[in-house]
């Protein structure tokens, strides 16, 4: 007699019914199909998720380097930054009698004139003339003493909640004289010009720097705006990259003094430059 090994019962050899083994997810075909399904819908989109980041890391679009960003039919504003603007203090005043904050004005460069003709591209409103700023009653006395002088301010946005009421856009940081005086170490800077986008053109331009920002929306994006010629109503609009041009044109414009750059224009791809074409700083001296 030969003896057979006995085996466990499977689930298709019980009686249990059919409406019974159904109640269990994992032994219906159904479920098993949805799990498949949903596994490939998960690794299809873990696959789009990294391609997405990798284009965005890759590409020349403000997206890339911030979150979100307020715009209009021109491009993206400017809401988050820190700058530095050189002119002449023109006025201070209160709009309303019952306001603490003080509206401020400052005519970019030399010349102390309101006119203002600007090429090359830039955000929208970024740099206006006169410059338009806020602060708060308790300065009054230290900047009246300063109207008709050419200074420095260093500004910022978003302003505090306090100066809302004052119609300029930026916060008074600090204000003080132009020390026109005041040798530097390094007459010159100098980086790299190669950056995406095709070159168009190049050239050298000479002014007083009237504005530097630094825009905390954008990683690694200054900007810069001269006075062309060191004097009269035309204005131009350039962007750095740089680190290292980016502090020689704070103290440049500190000094207020005439610098020589050197640009390329290159196209981008970020809706921020208005035609899409940006004059991209690569060098930069102080003429003596």
């Amino acid at each position: 007699m030969v003896l057979k090994k006995s085996r466990p019962a499977l689930p298709s050899d019980t009686n249990q019914p059919l409406t019974d083994r159904s109640k269990n997810p994992i032994l219906t075909y159904e479920n098993l199909i949805r799990m498949i399904f949903q596994t490939k819908q998960f690794i299809f989109s873990v696959s789009h998720l990294f391609l997405l980041l990798f284009l965005l890391l890759i590409s020349d679009h403000p997206y890339a380097q911030s979150t979100w960003v307020p715009s209009t039919p021109s491009g993206p504003v400017i809401i988050d930054m820190k700058g530095y603007t050189f002119g002449q203090l023109n006025k201070i005043s209160r709009e309303q009698s019952f306001n603490d904050a003080i509206l401020g004005e400052v005519l970019l460069g030399r010349g102390g004139s309101n006119a203002f003709t600007s090429f090359g591209n830039q955000p929208p409103g970024l740099v206006t003339n006169p410059w338009l700023f806020c602060f708060d009653e308790d300065r009054y006395e230290e900047l009246e003493q300063l109207i008709g002088s050419y200074v420095v301010l260093i500004h910022k946005r978003p302003k505090r909640s306090t100066l809302l009421s004052c119609s300029g856009t930026n916060e008074l940081v600090d204000i003080y004289p132009v020390n026109e005086y005041h040798p530097l170490d390094i007459t010159f800077a100098e980086g790299s010009k190669m950056t995406l986008g095709p070159e168009i053109s190049s050239g050298v331009e000479s002014g007083k720097i009237t504005n530097v920002i630094k825009s905390r929306q954008f990683s690694r994006n200054y900007f810069m705006t001269i006075q062309v010629g060191g004097s009269g109503s035309q204005f131009r609009h350039f962007v750095i990259y740089d680190h290292d041009i980016y502090d020689f044109a704070i103290e440049s414009l500190k000094m207020g003094v005439n610098v020589r750059l050197h640009y390329v224009d290159r196209l981008s791809q970020r809706g921020y430059y208005g035609n899409n074409i940006k004059s991209l700083v690569w060098k930069m001296e102080i003429i003596e």
